[in-house]
């Protein structure tokens, strides 16, 4: 009785271990610029309803790199990644409602989407969600409540940037040679 949890022990932790390998193939070939390979193994991940797998593959539709474009996929992807949780999946499921990509333009639905994210302290969707504020757009327009969602944006922006100020490893290392 023992050995067979064990051997479901197992064969479950494999069937983890390839799932994850999957997905780490998925991003080196992205980061190498194999944008084709990357999606077919995001592809093969996402299948197996991988929330990381279905944002990287949803953002890839959504620019066009080694799939077609097409918004209704990646609207299809972010929704089901923002299933899991995924702010920065509400938060594109925002800016798809917003600009009408995939999906028929809803401000009010926008502001909901990047609300949601916004709570689970997403900057670029408490930004969003103050700029909604501050011009009326899908909810009463409310300078106090903008000015709120701004600061509050202003602060975790800073905390948690998306993109660092710093330069990479190898330019430091040139400059001082």
């Amino acid at each position: 009785m023992t050995s067979r949890y064990f051997l479901l022990a197992l064969l479950l932790s494999a069937a983890c271990y390839c799932h994850a390998d999957a997905f780490e193939e998925g991003g080196a070939a992205y980061m190498a610029g194999n944008y084709e390979l990357a999606a077919k193994k995001f592809m093969e991940v996402a299948e197996k309803n991988d929330h990381r797998a279905m944002y990287a593959l949803g953002s890839m539709y959504a620019v066009g790199k080694g799939v077609p474009r097409d918004y209704g996929k990646a609207f299809a992807l972010f929704t089901r990644a923002a299933s899991y949780g995924r702010a920065d999946a509400r938060y594109k499921l925002g800016i798809m409602y917003q600009l009408g990509l995939g999906v028929a333009r809803n401000d009010r639905r926008a502001v909901r989407s990047f609300h949601d994210a916004a709570l689970k302290g997403y900057g670029p969707a408490q930004f969003r969600l103050g700029l909604c504020y501050a011009n009326g757009v899908g909810v009463k327009r409310d300078l106090v409540k903008a000015g709120a969602w701004l600061t509050v944006a202003d602060v975790s922006l800073r905390e948690h940037p998306l993109v660092s100020a710093d330069p990479p490893k190898e330019q430091e290392a040139g400059k001082n040679a």
